[in-house]
């Protein structure tokens, strides 16, 4: 068969139409590429075993056909999809692939997550649940928020969100998002502020919390959260619940103008660390026999609380395979989910296959449909690579 890689400008279509060329484009990119028809490649090394709690195996003895994935890596190297930097595959608990393909990125180099941020804020709180420090996702904020007491009294409507709510996206207070800087945005003004939860806080109700999806930058309500329930300074806490029990030694926060760490997008870490974060979510929260995470947790997370109309389902911070069926077709939905930040990061974790998948793209917050897109295709490709 042939392949034919598309490399379509989504951008000056519509909605629909995208979705289509989407589809037509992940489907020609299934098939086998002229260039590498009569092409043989050295299958890919077994990843290095370093002591941060990662076993290593091949593609082979985990059932991942090591050619397809050997195609992958040279139509990445050579340009097919040039947006990713790099690229670590985990199957069955097992590290079986991890290349780099950005010039000065390797093994010890840290990456901005950007808004797969979010997801790793999730698991926080869940640990904040485990170790009794939060009650459960339905706790009401004001009771996490103490030294906001006077907003819930002057706005006693507010004293019905929930911390599902601020974790879903559908706390219905007004919110004007802003990217790259915009300065006339709510996000920025939180960024800048001399104290972010108690300006997010005071934005006024717009829409009954729970009944509508609005993406924003308030993650920083759950992190909050997490700081004021546990008493601990918010990565004193994350260290010691969660990076410590992980291994993960090297990583590093971006901070607001108050001190606090910007939990929407401002977490760096390694890919493999990246990788380790979603191998503990397909381990439903166990880490090295430990229950890091409430047993149910993931499951909560990855309920389908909310539809975004945006062709995805909405968990705790995560992305639901869509419903729509494309991007990830292949893929039923149930139960396969992923974290997604601008510039290409994303954080499959594919239940259906065992299979974790963590691709870092652009340093750069480059808003492109390309550059979302693209790692869909390498998770399609490592999908059809699968021979068990």
């Amino acid at each position: 068969m042939l392949k034919i890689i598309v490399r379509i400008k989504l951008s000056v279509f519509n909605t629909t139409n995208r979705r289509i060329l989407l589809l037509l484009s992940i489907l020609f990119i299934g098939c086998q590429d002229l260039t590498t028809t009569d092409r043989e490649f050295d299958d890919p090394p077994v990843p290095t075993l370093t002591g941060d709690g990662l076993s290593v195996s091949s593609l082979a003895e985990q059932g991942i056909d090591p050619a397809e994935i050997a195609r992958l890596t040279w139509e990445i190297r050579n340009g097919d999809f040039d947006e990713i930097h790099s690229l670590v595959i985990i199957r069955n608990g097992y590290l079986v692939f991890e290349e780099y393909f950005e010039e000065g990125h390797d093994i010890n180099y840290l990456h901005r997550l950007a808004s797969v941020t979010k997801s790793v804020i999730s698991l926080i709180v869940g640990t904040a649940v485990q170790e009794g420090f939060i009650t459960s996702h339905n706790q009401p904020l004001y009771e996490l928020f103490p030294d906001e007491a006077d907003i819930f009294e002057d706005q006693p409507k507010k004293r019905k969100i929930l911390l599902r709510h601020a974790l879903t996206m559908t706390d219905g207070l007004r919110w004007k998002e802003g990217i790259g800087g915009d300065s006339g945005s709510d996000a920025y003004t939180m960024d800048h502020s001399s104290n972010s939860m108690r300006f997010i806080l005071s934005r006024p109700i717009k829409n009954k919390p729970g009944e509508k999806f609005f993406y924003s930058s308030m993650p920083t309500l759950a992190a909050g959260a997490v700081r004021n329930a546990s008493g601990f300074n918010f990565e004193i806490y994350a260290d010691t619940y969660l990076f410590e029990k992980l291994g993960i030694q090297n990583y590093s926060w971006e901070h607001q103008s108050d001190g606090f760490i910007r939990a929407d997008g401002g977490l760096h870490l390694t890919n493999r660390d990246m990788a380790k974060i979603g191998l503990l979510c397909l381990n439903n929260g166990v880490w090295n026999g430990e229950q890091i995470l409430p047993e149910n947790w993931m499951e909560l997370s990855t309920k389908k609380w909310i539809d975004t109309k945006q062709g995805h389902h909405y968990g705790f911070y995560w992305w639901l395979i869509p419903h729509a069926g494309i991007p990830g077709f292949l893929i039923d939905g149930d139960g396969n989910y992923f974290g997604s930040g601008y510039g290409g990061q994303k954080l499959f974790i594919i239940p259906e296959y065992n299979l974790v998948i963590a691709s870092f793209g652009s340093d750069n917050e480059i808003d492109t449909h390309e550059d979302h897109s693209v790692p869909h295709f390498a998770l399609y490709n490592i999908i059809r690579a699968i021979r068990d």
